[in-house]
């Protein structure tokens, strides 16, 4: 679309161009020597601000489409985000699923109280543990969804400012 724009533009330029050499050869013709070289004058100075206008034109779509492939990298680094925070999130539900299942299975052993005793500390020691792997994935779900809203509040950004900066080149 952005080069399609800049085509349009370098046709109308060249089509400014060939109207205002037609211009010229008929001012020179109808027109004094002095007339003359001060319309033509004019006419250069106004294909140079046309190309200037181009120019301008060409180094905006150059930016939009520089920030159009930085919003496509900030998108696929919020995917991924969101691939690692489901996946932390389903490794959290095996675990307190593990962790009950070993909790129901430590109600129901029955051994003589010394076994009991070392059987008890071991299943305390293993659901510490557990426990601490649980809040750390906890905590690393928190962090990991809120670096993807802060990621999502950029994007969102980056869109409006692009969307503004498309309407201003239109």
């Amino acid at each position: 679309m952005a080069n399609k724009k800049v085509e349009e533009t370098r046709q109308e330029m060249r089509d400014v161009e060939n109207l205002h050499s037609s211009h010229i050869t008929r001012a020179v013709t109808q027109l004094g020597d002095d007339k003359a070289m001060q319309k033509i004058k004019q006419m250069e100075f106004s294909i140079d601000l046309t190309k200037q206008k181009c120019d301008k034109a060409e180094r905006r779509v150059k930016e939009l489409e520089n920030e159009n492939r930085q919003l496509k990298g900030a998108d696929i680094r919020n995917g991924a985000l969101m691939e690692e925070r489901d996946n932390l999130k389903q490794q959290v539900q095996q675990a307190k699923q593990l962790l009950d299942e070993k909790t129901k299975k430590w109600s129901e052993i029955s051994i003589d109280v010394t076994q009991l005793k070392a059987h008890v500390d071991k299943l305390s020691e293993e659901n510490k543990k557990h426990r601490c792997s649980i809040e750390k994935k906890d905590n690393k779900i928190d962090h990991l969804e809120q670096k993807l809203w802060e990621i999502e509040e950029e994007l969102k950004i980056e869109r409006e400012r692009g969307q503004e900066q498309q309407l201003q080149v239109s």
